[in-house]
């Protein structure tokens, strides 16, 4: 009593694949775990009962677990980390020009939200697109021009026929898409809905987050449709950013009667796994130790990252707009799928407490992120 608790392996009342813990779970001082850190101590609610984390590899070759849990057939959760950042870092040649590094279209924003808009384009270009294109409202693009003038600004055309060649030009122009920052809810028949649609079945690249994610749920098992027919079709899978609140609308099945967001039955692992693979998609089911899943057409060594950067001050408004404005980036770039998402997810997280350093957790705002994402770039050699 009021000694020092370390746990073995993992906390007392912790599930070791899941990080679900029980009433009666222990709160540990620091956990000690052989061979490879368990799920249940890298993701939530388990992260937080587990304390100051070591490893003791018992003498085992580096990589031993991992390899144990494949030959048994099953895929290890992954912790995603600097050292994984680090590997996949995008070389870029001294000739380069702007072209190189990518097109990145973004539609988001709209009036009384412009500053989705703006923050997912700052953070493009800051994590490196060689152009961002910003379609917006006509009454927006006097603002982006004063706070974002490295962007293209394009007012949206009004007109049916015009704004749909509008659109169709610019998915041709992207090499990565996002869609949904700030958007709003479009009636069935609004001209978003047709380019959500578009997107669906044209874009090379694409990122859906916020009001694209409302969308895709209130078409039910259409939007499922829409997302697995992009893999039939030849695209790459999209990559899909919910917060708990916007994956319990995509995901209804995985929720209880009265349970909470942030709790679908089986955990988050389970969930985002589960759907990741119905709709063929990437999920980034965001919120503490981010869970990143997989669909099998990008699957490597796991089908499951748990995010390890990141801090409680980021549960503000305009975070999420970061976050998909880095990883439309990343993919515009040019990095595999699997890569942008996991990096864009980590360096976010790391931007993030590398700038609560400065100002606190409590006081750390979205612009604070994005100001913490130079820092974060240098220090993994990026």
């Amino acid at each position: 009593l009021g000694g020092w608790v370390i746990a073995c392996d993992l906390p007392s009342g912790t599930e070791a694949g899941s990080g679900l813990v029980s009433h009666a779970v222990i709160q540990a001082d620091e956990t000690v775990s052989f061979a490879a850190a368990k799920t249940g101590i890298i993701s939530w609610p388990g992260r937080g009962f587990a304390g100051e984390i070591s490893v003791a590899d018992l003498g085992l070759p580096r990589g031993f677990a991992g390899q144990a849990v494949r030959s048994a057939g099953y895929r290890p959760v992954m912790g995603l980390g600097r050292e994984d950042i680090i590997a996949w870092r995008p070389e870029r040649t001294g000739d380069a020009n702007k072209g190189d590094f990518g097109k990145a279209l973004i539609r988001a924003g709209s009036p009384g939200m412009a500053g989705a808009a703006v923050l997912a384009a700052r953070a493009c270009s800051g994590s490196g697109a060689g152009l961002t294109r910003v379609l917006v409202d006509d009454s927006l693009v006097p603002g982006l021009l004063d706070v974002v003038p490295s962007s293209l600004i394009h007012a949206l055309q009004k007109e049916p026929e015009a704004a749909l060649r509008q659109w169709q030009e610019a998915l041709g122009w992207a090499s990565a898409v996002l869609i949904g920052p700030g958007l709003g809810q479009p009636a069935e028949a609004d001209t978003d809905t047709v380019r959500l649609k578009l997107a669906l079945q044209q874009a090379k690249r694409l990122v859906l987050d916020a009001d694209a994610l409302n969308q895709l749920a209130a078409w039910g098992s259409e939007g499922r449709e829409l997302l697995r027919a992009r893999t039939t079709a030849g695209l790459e899978p999209a990559a899909l950013t919910p917060h708990p609140g916007e994956f319990s609308r995509l995901c209804p099945e995985a929720y209880g009667a009265g349970r909470p967001a942030a709790e679908p039955e089986g955990g988050r692992i389970d969930a985002a796994r589960r759907y990741a693979g119905e709709t063929d998609s990437v999920i980034v089911l965001k919120g503490a130790g981010t869970v990143i899943a997989l669909p099998p057409a990008c699957q490597g060594e796991t089908d499951i990252w748990i995010n390890t950067s990141g801090n409680p001050g980021m549960a503000k408004g305009g975070s999420g707009d970061l976050l998909s404005g880095i990883l439309v980036s990343l993919l515009a770039q040019g990095l595999p799928l699997d890569q942008a998402v996991g990096a864009g997810v980590w360096l976010h997280g790391h931007a993030a407490d590398l700038a609560a350093e400065q100002c606190g957790e409590r006081a750390l705002s979205a612009e604070a992120q994005l100001d913490g994402l130079p820092r974060a770039l240098r220090q993994v050699g990026w």
